[in-house]
């Protein structure tokens, strides 16, 4: 009777805690420490154990498609390439993991690393460590993979400073190779107004005298003509039908305006340029770039005017009569967009904590209009940032959102955006390098994603007619819930392990966020009942349904202990925002859409026609015995169900990349190898990355098991290279 008085008067003292945010002695303790963590994160808490997207590598190679690749992916092709298969290239397997494994913990200091030196570091201190015949072999195994190996980058962990320089080393990538075109076009036009000017010089007497030819001729042959007689031979043959001054004139404003510009550098341009640099397009402040976007607009259209005045020049083309007057008018209003693909477009990298209103009205006109400007907007705030409510209503502009922790998984979405002509808005969220949480940047943003805090999603305008071709939320976990569920496993106080399904929410999400930590209350094991519901399922009460019950995560603290921390009626405002939010994205996206449940509830029910039971046909023995055989025979010669998804499993090396990836498609046995356990467990995107990042190659993805899976072409084709 005591114990039961304790827990009600402690259960009202949580209650009031959930409802004011009060605390009203110790018994009601503070929030979680800085080593504190969420009950689902703790099997990935130690990162460095594991093999996963980071460290990546920027790409130094121009002529790649691809600007970034991940360490492990570098490895996975490089022992596919190098290590023979089965038995035979087990040493030289494990050894190259080895070096990656070193390669990964150096480079976790946050020190800046090429990718040569960081791979000559990790293999010094391995042989280092090894004498006699150990370190020869793991030295001979190096220089194997060594001579393999041809890539060179800088490599970047996920930290606050990913996003811009991931952006900013793909754009330089991107538009080093538009560029190129236009600084081709630009050199071959001022190529030929040069001819044109020079062949119209030879027509000029002050061409051709003595000391000019000469000149021309240099000092090799200077002995061997009489340049008096060639001068007067020259004159007498020069035909008169020179250049009009007015021709003349527009050629010569033209070059000049080619050779000067800013906008790119041709080696053909040096020489006006008068030591004025070439004009930056990356920026860190929006005034100021759409201020420097409005006064470079009068001299972009003075270079798509020289160039089209160069082009029918060229052409022989231009005809005064028709071309002078719209030259004559020509300003920036006349630029049209196919003018603006010219010029390179501008990347802004901002600081959501950092924008005051007016760079947020600047955010809404360029994402509502077509500025050629490409801006990455860093947030550190999951749960409260600005910015991310004003991109998702469907517009004129390209719109990525992600966190740091899944950029590498939308670089085709990066090349997308940047590649996209018109605006383009990239937002993502970096936590902090402020040390307040022990958790490594890595994992908190992937939580923030996984929570529904950060949801990833893409809007692509050209991408087809409707939302269904624009519109993609399909990197997100259980797309079709409100939250994504995972098991739970620890031991109760009579030691016997316990195992439940538990959903990751915002709330989970919180507990790692130290701005909230006041939102949160632990409570004292005695009191732990019924009337304690996890966070998801309390949201799923009706108001009268939540008097008596309070709100929980669970929750590991620094010694391992699996405590509960009562939430507070504030945080689950917010977590009720975050899953709203998350609504409005799952019908932007197609899933769970209320128009298209409305309209099937008004569709009436189709009455089924009676069926009639007809007996089979008879057959006689002799008959049936044929019909039997020809059945056997043709299942003995179909194939096997190659279109199911499938391990190789007494090849598994136990990696846990595929486990890791879905535990709930993938599985391991006794012998701790892994199998396909449940192919609709998953997508098939997550079937074909965990066959990618296999280290021995051994999981084939099959078949599409769902025909609506968004881009699914690409995903077949991936497929193939691991066809039975």
């Amino acid at each position: 009777m005591a114990t039961r008085l304790i827990m009600s008067v402690t259960m009202q003292k949580m209650i009031n805690f959930h409802l004011t945010g009060k605390r009203g002695d110790d018994e009601v303790a503070d929030g979680p420490a800085s080593n504190a963590c969420p009950a689902l994160l703790v099997p990935y808490r130690r990162l460095s154990e594991l093999r996963y997207d980071f460290p990546l590598v920027l790409l130094d190679d121009a002529a790649s498609p691809a600007f970034a690749d991940t360490l492990s992916g570098i490895f996975n092709r490089l022992i596919r390439d190098i290590a023979p298969e089965g038995n035979a290239g087990e040493q030289l397997r494990q050894h190259i993991l080895q070096l990656e494994k070193r390669m990964r913990e150096l480079a976790s200091d946050g020190v800046d690393w090429s990718l040569s030196k960081l791979w000559q570091d990790a293999e010094t201190s391995l042989l280092a460590e090894r004498k006699g015949p150990d370190a020869e072999l793991l030295g001979n195994s190096f220089a194997t993979a060594r001579f393999a190996f041809n890539v060179e980058g800088q490599v970047v962990n996920c930290d606050e400073q990913l996003p811009a320089r991931l952006l900013q080393h793909a754009y330089k990538a991107i538009e080093a190779k538009r560029a190129k075109q236009s600084i081709g076009k630009i050199e071959l036009l001022i190529i030929k107004l040069r001819n044109i000017l020079q062949v119209d010089d030879r027509k000029n007497g002050a061409s051709q005298t003595p000391q000019q030819l000469k000149k021309d001729v240099g000092k090799r042959y200077k002995e061997s003509f009489d340049f008096d007689l060639m001068s007067e031979i020259l004159k007498d043959s020069t035909p008169g039908n020179r250049l009009p001054d007015e021709r003349r004139k527009r050629i010569k404003a033209a070059l000049a305006v080619l050779e000067s510009q800013r906008f790119f550098t041709p080696a053909t341009a040096g020489r006006n340029r008068k030591g004025r640099g070439q004009y930056q397009f990356i920026a860190d402040n929006l005034s100021a770039a759409l201020k420097s976007y409005e006064e470079r607009l009068p001299q972009m259209a003075e270079l798509i005017k020289a160039v089209s005045i160069a082009e029918l020049e060229c052409e022989n083309a231009y005809r005064e009569e028709t071309h002078s007057a719209y030259f004559t008018r020509f300003g920036p209003q006349a630029l049209t967009p196919e003018d603006l693909e010219l010029f390179p477009p501008y990347l802004i990298c901002l600081q959501e904590s950092e924008c005051n209103a007016r760079d947020m009205e600047h955010l809404m006109e360029i994402s509502s209009g077509d500025l050629p400007m490409k801006v990455l907007m860093q947030v550190t705030d999951a749960l409260t940032h600005r910015s991310g409510r004003t991109l998702t209503a469907p517009g004129n502009a390209f719109v990525l959102q992600s966190t740091a922790s899944n950029l590498y998984r939308q670089c085709k979405w990066i090349r997308k955006g940047l590649e996209f002509d018109g605006p383009a808005v990239f937002s993502v969220f970096a936590p902090r390098n402020d040390g307040a949480t022990e958790l490594p940047a890595y994992l908190i943003a992937a939580a923030a994603m996984e929570s529904r805090v950060f949801p990833a999603f893409s809007y692509d305008p050209v991408a087809g007619p409707g939302l269904a071709d624009r519109f993609d939320i399909s990197s997100n976990p259980e797309v079709a819930s409100d939250w994504p569920t995972r098991e739970l496993s620890y031991e109760d106080q009579e030691l016997q392990m316990v195992v439940e399904e538990s959903a990751f929410t915002a709330a989970d999400f919180a507990v790692i966020a130290p701005e909230y930590c006041e939102h949160f209350a632990a409570a004292p094991k005695h009191s732990w009942s019924r009337e304690m519901l996890p966070v998801a399922d309390y949201l799923k009460l009706a108001n009268s349904e939540t008097v008596e019950r309070v709100p929980y995560v669970a929750v590991v603290d620094g010694d391992n202990f699996l405590r509960r921390f009562v939430v507070d009626d504030k945080l689950i405002r917010i977590v009720r925002r975050c899953r709203e939010r998350w609504h409005a994205l799952q019908e932007l996206g197609g899933v769970n859409n209320s128009y298209s449940a409305a309209a099937l509830e008004k569709v009436p029910a189709v009455p089924v026609a009676p069926t009639v039971e007809i007996a089979p046909p008879l057959l006689t023995e002799e008959a049936a015995s044929v019909v039997v055989e020809k059945q056997e025979e043709i299942e003995e010669q179909q194939p096997g169900a190659v279109d199911e998804p499938y391990i190789e499993t007494p090849l598994c090396t136990t990696c846990d990349e595929c486990t890791k990836r879905n535990d709930r498609m993938f599985a391991y046995d006794e012998n701790k190898q892994a199998f396909v356990k449940d192919p609709d467990a998953g997508t098939y995107r997550q079937l074909v990355e965990a066959a990618e990042l296999c280290q021995v190659a051994i999981i084939h993805p099959g078949k599409p098991r769902n025909p609506g899976e968004p881009g699914l072409d690409e995903l077949v084709a991936r497929a193939a290279a691991f066809a039975p």
